[in-house]
């Protein structure tokens, strides 16, 4: 079993499906979103962003950074979810 393979085939199945389908949800109901507070709006930017960072990350170094962050951190979605990678435990 190649541990890095399989970390690569992780990542691209959660950039197809979990990502993308984030991505086409919003460009679906794109007039909807502008009348969603800016503090919602603010805090989906940054989970794509940096989500889509770490998935870059984790294919570029064959390693896992955590989304889990110190408390002191504004971005509260970022504190409510956490990966569940194979062997990330």
């Amino acid at each position: 079993m190649n541990t890095n393979n399989d970390l690569v085939s992780c990542t691209f199945e959660n950039m197809n499906t979990y990502w993308a389908s984030r991505i086409q949800k919003f460009e679906k109901s794109i007039e909807q979103l502008k009348y969603l507070p800016a503090s919602l709006i603010d805090e989906e930017i940054e989970w794509t962003v940096l989500g889509l960072l770490r998935q870059f990350y984790t294919l570029r170094e064959n390693n896992i950074i955590s989304n889990l962050v110190q408390e002191s951190t504004p971005c509260s979605i970022c504190r409510k979810n956490a990966w569940n990678y194979p062997g990330s435990d």
